[in-house]
């Protein structure tokens, strides 16, 4: 049970390693220009890492991945949800703009991902929180699909020059 293999916590911003080593995994895990950068990461750890999920290997202590996300009151992801999550996130907001989810290629195929986001989801929705939002490239949407999530078309995002899907579910 993944439960038993991996902690889930929140994100230390004043572990400058914890921190360094996340910005690294999104560079190895993600496409050139689909993933955020060192200066986006450090703008959401900062202003809001209680929404920064950490899935840990219990047995080495590694970080196996990671969700993060933005809280506000908007109904539609857009750009600057990566490009400044940190400046339009709100702590009461009812809506989950997710940004990034991250596994680590030596934890794939394990179903690590979809436990990241259901403990995320259950955390979220016990704070009040009504629903999650994300983009994801074609190629991922079956994927989230089976997490629950619902195909709401092309996104108006246009980060990194990719076409994105939006995508939902309600807590």
């Amino acid at each position: 049970m993944l439960q038993e293999r991996f902690a889930f916590r929140t994100i230390d911003p004043s572990n400058m390693e914890e921190v360094d080593h996340t910005i690294y995994m999104e560079d190895v895990c993600m496409p050139p220009g689909e993933g955020c950068t060192r200066e986006e990461i450090l703008d959401r750890v900062y202003a809001a890492p209680e929404f920064f999920l950490l899935a840990v290997d219990k047995a080495t202590g590694e970080i196996a991945g990671y969700v993060n996300g933005v809280a506000t009151n908007e109904s539609v992801i857009r750009d600057e949800f990566f490009s400044e999550g940190g400046k339009l996130h709100d702590p009461d907001g009812s809506t989950i703009m997710l940004v990034s989810l991250v596994v680590m290629p030596q934890y794939r195929g394990l179903g690590l991902g979809r436990e990241i986001m259901r403990v995320y989801a259950e955390r979220e929705k016990a704070k009040g929180r009504k629903r999650m939002v994300l983009t994801c490239v074609e190629k991922n949407i079956k994927m989230y699909e089976k997490f629950g999530y619902h195909l709401l078309g092309v996104s108006q995002s246009v980060y990194g020059g990719a076409v994105w899907y939006d995508m939902d579910i309600f807590l």
